[in-house]
């Protein structure tokens, strides 16, 4: 089966959701560290980073994945171009490995959170006591600005739907039944 990109907003679901798929026999082959890492912060030092900066960590990826893809079971990409994409909105720089991702058969699910549930999903954790961990208040400066940087960041994600060469699937996740988004990525895999 070919590799599924797992994308979405911070909060989404997508750790919960992998979780998932890895119980259906799914395994990840390049988690958010290998594709996102540090992005974000050496992003937000010099929102100007060259295109090819911005672009450094995914072409080694695509070059991998075209050579070593299994035969059996969804192989997981946790975060790839749509994230970068979402921090600066500029499609024309992930064009390219847009394209290539849809010449070996990738695919790309979008948890979508709704727009109601940043502030409790996205902006305050649960999981870690309902605190901004991470920082996102003193990043933007406020509660209101830092939930729109979010709504803009999802929306962008919904954006590049239209603009991807990739086959995709979005899964609203409010309901978080993550056994049965993983058995929904499970059935689009297998028409790729």
């Amino acid at each position: 089966m070919p590799a599924i990109i797992i994308e979405g907003l911070t909060g989404a679901g997508k750790s919960s959701t992998i979780a998932a798929l890895q119980r259906n026999g799914a395994h990840v082959r390049f988690d958010e560290e290998a594709t996102f890492g540090d992005f974000m912060n050496q992003w937000l030092d010099d929102p100007n980073l060259p295109a090819a900066e911005r672009t450094r960590r995914l072409a080694p990826i695509l070059d991998h994945i075209s050579t070593s893809l299994s035969a059996t079971g969804v192989e997981i990409i946790e975060r790839f171009h749509l994230s970068y994409f979402a921090l600066d909105g500029a499609w024309a720089t992930y064009a390219a490995i847009d394209a290539r991702a849809a010449e070996l058969g990738i695919g790309l699910v979008l948890l979508d959170l709704p727009d109601a549930e940043l502030k409790a999903r996205s902006l305050y954790r649960r999981e870690y006591d309902d605190a901004d961990w991470q920082s996102f208040l003193d990043l933007y400066g406020s509660e209101a600005a830092a939930l729109s940087a979010l709504q803009r960041s999802q929306q962008r994600r919904r954006d590049a739907l239209d603009q991807t060469c990739l086959r995709h699937l979005t899964i609203d996740t409010r309901d978080m039944a993550w056994d049965a988004y993983a058995r929904a990525i499970v059935s689009f895999a297998a028409t790729l």
